[in-house]
Formats: structure tokens, sequence, C-alpha cells
């Protein structure tokens, strides 16, 4: 049996399991060499139930170390994510992984996700992540300078074993953002919305 669910609108359709896990894990005694303290991994962890298909699904929610300097962090998170998944579910469940992963595709965190068996979904819609995520201006070196901040650093991953995408969020131009960049009127938020229609299968 075939359904779709869209991921933006994923509460209209789906119900909590009787199983909601959040968990914060720290990465066995290793240390940053950045910040010289212990990498504090956060992900959020819902498992919810398809009504109509009756597919149980699990949905991860995460937000990795931001700043550029910190991508070894970002790596140390991933594993844990990675980890966790590998350690609690098949390669057949129905594994949704999205969030602000603050990094940018050439990363190591991003192939780490993808030898789970995950797939971007942007990617394979697109055969390219998105041009960007966010667009901002950051104050730069003088009082009156600001510097240009343009970044893909969100994503939705899924297990293409239990989804296959079908249409996304369209990605809007700088032009059409604005010369003063995000949050604007229009994307009232430094981050683009991404939205992803699946196939469950």
């Amino acid at each position: 049996m075939h359904s779709t669910v869209e991921l933006a609108l994923i509460r209209q359709n789906l119900r909590k399991s009787s199983l909601h896990r959040e968990f914060q894990t720290k990465s066995k005694n290793e240390l940053s060499p950045v910040n010289n303290d212990r990498v504090i991994n956060m992900v959020a962890c819902l498992e919810l139930e398809h009504i109509p298909s009756q597919t149980f699904i699990v949905l991860l929610g995460t937000h990795l170390k931001s700043k550029q300097p910190f991508a070894k962090d970002r790596s140390e998170q991933t594993n844990v994510i990675c980890q966790f998944i590998n350690e609690h579910y098949s390669k057949h469940s129905h594994i949704l992984l999205l969030g602000d992963f603050n990094g940018e595709p050439i990363e190591p965190f991003y192939n780490q996700i993808l030898s789970t068996g995950l797939l971007s979904a942007y990617n394979t819609l697109l055969d390219h992540e998105p041009e960007f995520t966010t667009f901002k201006f950051r104050p730069g070196y003088n009082e009156n300078d600001e510097k240009e901040s343009c970044h893909t650093i969100d994503y939705i991953f899924y297990n293409p074993q239990g989804f296959h995408p079908l249409s996304y969020l369209s990605i809007p131009s700088k032009t059409e953002i604005g010369v003063n960049g995000l949050p604007s009127y229009e994307y009232p938020s430094d981050h683009l919305a991404l939205a992803t229609k699946f196939l469950i299968i």
C-alpha cells in the first residue's frame, strides 16, 4: 500500500505513538580541540504512526554546533546520531532526519549521514542541494561594514527504503528575498523553510 505524507503538514496526518524519546549524549570522553569542552549532542526523536497506512515513522530533529571552525564538533555530533540510528532502527525503517546542521555539504558530517543509507531529499529531486538556505548580512570589521553570509546548512534526509520524495518547496532567489537578506517581511526567519512531499513505500 502506498501513501503520501507532506513533511510540512506532518501533524495533520500523524499521531504520537506510545514511545517518545528525547536524549542528550556525550561523545566518549573526547574533548573538542576548539573550545576544550566536552561535545554535547542533542537530537529529538519522535516515533509516529501514519494513520492511513499504519506506517511507523521515525522523525529525528537536530541542531548541530554553529560557526565554520567547528566542523569537527559537527562531525562528532553526527557520529553519535548515526550510531543511535544504527543501534535502534533497521535498514528498512521509515526514518526522516532533518534540521539545522550548520555546515555545507562539503563537510564530513554530510557523508557520514549518507553512509547510514539516508539520502538528501532536495539533492534527490534537484540533483544538487539548494544554492543557499540562509542569507543574511553580518557586521564586518569596520563599524559601517557588513559581510554577506549565504550558505546551505539545512537539510531533510530520508531512508529511500521507506520513502520516495515527490516534490519540494522551492527556494526563493536573492532578488525575491530582497537586498537586506533574511529575515524579511516575506521570509521572517534567518533560515528558509524546507518542505518535501514523500510517498511512503
